[in-house]
């Protein structure tokens, strides 16, 4: 009889230890911060867990560099080849060196590893928030442990005396430690509501065109003269070069770039120069004016801020690497495989189509560039543009549908709809009017064709008309939302590209 109670007692006790354990553990992924916007570090670790098991044939490593700067459905569609982006603000190569390892715990036919070598560049491993962002996201293993062990270890100085080694390693192990206070904070997202995912296997479109405020001649790195203080932060080197060993080890090809970066510096190239002979590993810094005319990258167009490519900057990179990367290694193709849902493939064809609407800087490549499918465009007009019209856009509006001859417009008010390739409304006058499209069930575009007072709104937001010409309004049908206005404008007699942001009301 007591033996029957003592096992009945264990027996209790183990079930409500695995209830605790489980409650707990849901509670804490309620608890943990969401990373949606900027690099969407969230997305990075949740896709990832995603993917097929065994698909996986190219890695690719860095910071935010990285995620805005490889195409990985580009290397899908054009390649055949699947790959994956693991990349954050500010992230480490300690981090990286060990989800490199629970990768390959999944992935077992990784074929190549490129690296970005931004990482190592003034990036202090120590930077707690970064180092959170990279690592609190990954699936419970051994490795995670070790990447904590590791990094808590390293911060733990006689310098840094405010938090014990345990009370910093229990915090990266268990979320709601560390993040109990975001109870007012809570929205659906953090209980697994719906949300606009950004990334595609790592990748982030990045829609917007940077001017550089540099010249091209004082870009390129073998024209920095500048003295630079100490480069690297031995911890990063030392797993820099475990991470290499380790590909090598396996036979996993491993390519080390630099994407454009202005405030990349003579130091950095010749560090990452440096470690490329030691192993006998190939280095293409596209901060050289050799790899940038290569692949073909325009200095004025293709960026998206000073640090970061956009869009069409991506494409490049990511084919001159591709192009690479098929002469080492054969990779299986894996197009009719069903890695990619076709749901997958028109949400990035569409937002494909919008980014690079918005990044057109020039009124024919704007045109070419308007989406047709899953979309409703509004195009409405608040200036005068029919002086610098040409007869290539014409035709370019014409072949959209619009039957309204923009040279002979004037000051009229325009207005027209094109609903998934198909013109649903068009209209011009030179009295004001006002006109309502609802493009779902809950949202409704209201227009106001009023010469230069004319505005658009959806529900609460409103476009920012401070530019007088033709605006293009984009509404995606699959993510219901709106992005920035696009508009053709009068500038210094021709037909110029414009944009404009959405503010809230």
């Amino acid at each position: 009889m007591m033996k029957h109670k003592r096992l009945l007692t264990a027996v209790k006790t183990l079930a409500f230890l695995l209830i605790f354990v489980f409650l707990f553990g849901m509670v804490s992924s309620v608890f943990q911060p969401k990373w949606y916007t900027g690099n969407a570090e969230t997305d990075v670790n949740d896709t990832y867990y995603e993917c097929p098991k065994d698909s996986i044939e190219a890695l690719f490593f860095g910071s935010s560099q990285i995620v805005h700067a490889i195409d990985t459905m580009e290397l899908y569609q054009n390649y055949g080849i699947y790959s994956y982006v693991f990349g954050g603000s500010r992230n480490s190569i300690l981090s990286n060196y060990y989800r490199f390892l629970e990768v390959l715990q999944r992935q077992r036919n990784v074929k190549s590893v490129v690296i970005d070598m931004s990482m190592v560049h003034n990036n202090d491993p120590a930077e707690d928030a970064a180092y959170r962002k990279s690592i609190a996201l990954m699936r419970p293993s051994v490795y995670k442990y070790k990447a904590i062990w590791d990094y808590c270890r390293y911060v733990r100085t006689p310098e840094n005396e405010d938090n014990s080694f345990l009370d910093m390693f229990t915090s990266y192990l268990f979320g709601l430690y560390n993040y109990h206070t975001r109870w007012n904070e809570l929205d659906e997202v953090d209980f697994g509501g719906e949300h606009d995912r950004v990334l595609f296997n790592g990748f982030k479109f990045s829609n917007k065109i940077y001017t550089p405020v540099i010249s091209y001649e004082k870009f390129l790195i073998e024209n920095d003269k500048d003295v630079h203080p100490e480069w690297f932060f031995e911890l990063e080197a030392n797993y820099l070069n475990k991470l290499i060993e380790e590909c090598q080890k396996r036979d996993i090809e491993i390519l080390l770039i630099k994407t454009p970066k202005t405030s990349w510096d003579l130091e950095g190239y010749k560090y990452c120069q440096t470690v490329a002979e030691k192993y006998g590993i190939d280095y293409f810094d596209f901060n050289t004016d050799e790899y940038f005319k290569a692949a073909d990258l325009d200095y004025q167009h293709d960026l998206y801020d000073k640090d970061h490519l956009n869009v069409r900057g991506a494409v490049k990179v990511t084919d001159y690497i591709a192009d690479y990367l098929v002469t080492k290694k054969q990779y299986t193709d894996c197009r009719d495989k069903g890695y990619n849902t076709q749901e997958t493939i028109e949400q990035y064809a569409l937002k494909e189509q919008i980014a690079k609407m918005r990044t057109s800087f020039t009124a024919p490549m704007l045109l070419q560039s308007v989406p047709t499918q899953h979309t409703t465009v509004f195009i409405q007009s608040d200036g005068n543009v029919s002086a610098v019209w040409t007869k290539q856009c014409q035709e370019q509006l014409e072949a959209l549908g619009i039957q309204t001859d923009i040279t002979k417009l004037g000051n009229q008010n325009f207005l027209a709809v094109i609903d998934n390739g198909e013109v649903v409304y068009e209209n011009s006058a030179a009295d004001a009017f006002t006109y309502e499209y609802q493009v779902s069930k809950k949202q409704t575009m209201v227009f106001n064709c009023d010469g230069s007072e004319s505005t658009a709104k959806l529900n609460k937001k409103t476009f920012s008309y401070r530019v007088n010409g033709l605006h293009f309004i984009v509404y995606n049908q699959i993510m219901q939302s709106t992005g920035n206005s696009s508009v053709l404008c009068d500038k210094d007699g021709k037909i110029a590209v414009r944009y404009e942001s959405v503010t809230p009301e």
